[in-house]
């Protein structure tokens, strides 16, 4: 489905862009119906926010908004990869939990954040981005998954 398409549904017609597409793979084990619209609502927030994904720790995807350019298994590979390594850091370097992943390139940050359950945000930022915003913006977008998906298992 396009972001186009969810948009329509969503009602949010200043983000419809032919650039972005909204990638929804239903699991069996999880009705992931609602989060698109988390996604987008977190699109929302910052023009610096260039794409983002609900994945799990295995690295499937189930929830995407993200660059035509971009390939969200390379996304939902790197990002469970990052979460796994960041996760045993703290576990066992801090003796603590996990939380957000910030990793810098030259062309921006991609940040990796814990979810509720086994689920991870992902999201790609662009260079200009005000972290500090865009971390408690990750934040936010992190509790409404988890509530989100608490309502859901219920």
């Amino acid at each position: 489905m396009f972001l186009c398409e969810i948009l329509s549904l969503y009602s949010k017609p200043a983000l419809i862009s032919a650039e972005f597409s909204v990638h929804a793979d239903k699991v069996t084990t999880m009705n992931t119906y609602n989060l698109v619209p988390i996604l987008i609502d977190f699109h929302a927030l910052s023009p610096c926010i260039i794409g983002s994904g609900i994945l799990t720790k295995d690295g499937l995807v189930l929830e995407s908004v993200l660059p035509v350019e971009q390939e969200e298994d390379i996304i939902a590979g790197c990002g469970a990869a990052l979460s796994a390594v960041a996760r045993n850091a703290a576990r066992q370097i801090l003796q603590g939990k996990m939380g957000a992943v910030l990793v810098k390139s030259d062309n921006g940050f991609v940040i990796v954040s814990p979810c509720e359950g086994e689920l991870i945000l992902a999201v790609i930022v662009t260079t200009d981005a005000v972290l500090n915003e865009i971390l408690q913006a990750v934040e936010r977008t992190v509790r409404v998954i988890g509530q989100t998906v608490f309502d859901l298992a219920a």
